[in-house]
């Protein structure tokens, strides 16, 4: 209960650093940069950390995004919704699947694409590390690969530009996005909601370990989504197979966010509840084959967003 327990703090040499992935031999990781030096635009780079020395060993500078107006903006805009925004990916989570030696992927909130990185040469510092983006319609923020790599989903969370929210997720295919293929997003359907023009802001997502199930936590609707890949890759309606309110102990809004799978696939473990005093935020345990809610802990932090399971 001392901050011994932190053993090393690396600066990252950018701003408002949000997701981290792990490269598979545990000895690098990247480490997005969400804003700028004080305004909420202005991140454009991804850092490479070494985990053995625990310092940051260069930048990878992304791409300038296409907004239709000369980048960077003047002046940049320090909070949004502006319509200054997207020049720069403001990146929030980052995965990386294992296929083709390592393809990290990245949700740029601020540019509505993902980023496709070969980590081989974004950890040489070699240029041309990003292969390229692929547009997935509103920005995202939540981002997971599945187990056996071969797809990245994105929870399209809200625009930078105007206030409005999204209500949908989409499914990319790994291979074909290192192809540079124009039909990498495989699927983009609406979750947590019936109404196409209704925002259900999708913020986290998980797959089930065997890849067959995707779990979405929509923070405007407060409620969970289930949605069946299969069906989702095969277009049309029905892949969201089920949804699930989640209700607080006093009766405010849910506002789920982080979720985490136990290893066996049968439950899922949701963070949530808005933002309030200290010990005001809300744990939930659901069975995934059951589609409910089987447990439910109060008094867990405040405005809690991801977390993680110990095996």
């Amino acid at each position: 209960m001392t901050l011994n327990a932190v053993e090393a703090v690396i600066p990252t040499g950018n701003f408002g650093p949000v997701g981290l992935a792990v490269t598979a031999d545990g000895k690098h990781a990247l480490v997005s940069g969400s804003e700028g030096d004080g305004p909420e635009d202005g991140g454009r780079v991804i850092t490479v950390l070494d985990l053995t020395t625990r310092k940051a060993l260069h930048h990878v500078e992304l791409a300038w995004g296409n907004p239709g107006f000369p980048c960077p903006p003047n002046p940049i805009p320090h909070a949004g919704p502006n319509l200054a925004f997207g020049c720069f990916t403001d990146t929030n989570g980052v995965v990386i699947s294992p296929r083709h030696g390592g393809v990290a992927f990245t949700a740029n909130g601020g540019t509505h694409d993902v980023s496709v990185i070969d980590v081989a040469k974004a950890l040489a510092n070699a240029p041309g590390a990003e292969l390229g983006r692929i547009p997935v319609g509103t920005g995202p923020w939540g981002i997971v690969v599945s187990p056996d790599g071969a797809w990245v989903a994105t929870a399209n969370r809200e625009s930078a530009r105007v206030d409005a929210e999204g209500n949908h997720v989409s499914l990319i295919n790994v291979d074909k996005a290192v192809a540079g293929a124009k039909d990498a997003e495989a699927a983009r359907f609406i979750v947590g909601t019936n109404n196409p023009s209704a925002a259900s802001r999708p913020f986290g997502v998980a797959f089930t370990p065997d890849g067959k199930m995707l779990l979405v936590s929509n923070f405007r609707a407060n409620n969970l989504s289930f949605v069946d890949v299969e069906k989702a890759l095969a277009g049309g309606l029905g892949a969201e197979v089920a949804r699930l309110a989640l209700a607080t102990p006093d009766g405010r809004p849910s506002r789920p966010r982080g979720i985490a799978i136990t290893p066996d696939g049968k439950y899922a473990a949701i963070t949530g509840a808005p933002r309030g005093q200290p010990n005001s935020g809300v744990l939930w345990v659901v069975d995934i084959a059951e589609r409910k809610v089987v447990g439910r802990v109060s008094g867990v932090g405040n405005e809690t967003y991801l977390l993680a399971l110990l095996p």
